[in-house]
């Protein structure tokens, strides 16, 4: 057993999301918003400069990336750009490279691999609604159901079990359709609220206190190279 080696950051409430993260309009103060109050107050996610999440718009596996390592505390160190290719297709100084580097490190701690196969990570590729939850459960070391082959299914029963997902929201994943970023941000928002770790806090009780010993132990002894896939792929 391991804990991550970084320290845990406190994040500002309230930081403008990356240009990256931005798009089309959604209005600030809407019923949707509301409900990811404690994500938006964590300052893993905020609005653009007009104070729109983009709801509607869909979310790159790039950007996912981002929304884990601020939920972990890491943006200071992942924010300034590497110049060390993580994957093939992730090109060293990018924008992005240093969060997915940082997200690489965080998901192997859990004895898990990250990317599409090939040394790929394809970051501009957009997130489907099963790949989202199957990484939310790599990350928070939620093991998928290991009587269900399939690995979309294996991670939503999981999810569900771990009261991430409930009966309805579970109806809609699906491996090849695109997620909207209000559907991932949900799942997020429940996942950091509800998930806690051997210390008995959830990932918004650590960001709330500040403290600097890592958010969640990492359990190494499994060491289970599970892969984030793409659509189609059999495994997860």
């Amino acid at each position: 057993m391991k804990k991550t080696k970084q320290a845990l950051s406190a994040l500002a409430a309230g930081a403008v999301l990356l240009a990256a993260l931005g798009g089309s309009a959604t209005a600030a103060g809407s019923a949707a918003e509301e409900k990811l109050k404690a994500l938006i107050d964590a300052g893993i996610i905020s609005g653009d400069l007009k104070g729109n999440l983009n709801l509607g718009d869909n979310i790159t596996r790039a950007q996912l990336a981002v929304i884990m390592v601020r939920a972990f505390g890491l943006e200071t160190e992942a924010k300034p750009p590497v110049q060390t290719a993580s994957f093939t297709d992730v090109a060293p100084g990018s924008w992005y490279s240093g969060y997915i580097a940082a997200a690489k490190n965080l998901i192997e701690d859990n004895g898990y691999t990250l990317g599409t196969g090939g040394g790929k990570f394809n970051p501009n590729g957009n997130v489907t609604s099963a790949e989202a939850v199957a990484l939310l459960c790599k990350f928070l070391d939620i093991k998928p159901d290991s009587s269900t082959s399939d690995w979309a299914s294996a991670y939503v029963k999981a999810a569900l079990e771990k009261g991430i997902l409930d009966a309805n929201s579970a109806k809609g994943i699906s491996k090849t359709k695109p997620a909207t970023r209000e559907t991932v941000f949900t799942y997020a928002n429940t996942a950091f609220g509800k998930v806690k770790d051997e210390d008995g806090k959830t990932i918004f009780d650590k960001l709330k206190e500040g403290v600097g010993s890592g958010v969640y132990n990492k359990k190494r002894e499994r060491h289970r190279a599970v892969m984030f896939v793409t659509p189609g792929s059999s495994s997860a």
